[in-house]
């Protein structure tokens, strides 16, 4: 007997409980919006920016 994949999954989410949405996203688009004012890019131009630089930006007196 095979398995698919949606059997599969389905049976995962029956198992797992369901995911936190929201927090990571309202935790990570705070810095994310100040290091990107603080550099004046936008997010894809910014997209390799090292995450040092990030949270460097966001701990600024102001950021």
């Amino acid at each position: 007997m095979s398995i698919t994949v949606p059997d599969t999954c389905s049976a995962i989410r029956r198992i797992l409980p369901a995911p936190a949405v929201g927090a990571g996203y309202a935790v990570g688009n705070r810095p994310a919006d100040t290091y990107l004012a603080a550099i004046g890019q936008t997010a894809a131009q910014a997209l390799h920016a090292d995450s040092s630089d990030v949270i460097a930006a966001t701990l600024r007196p102001g950021g």
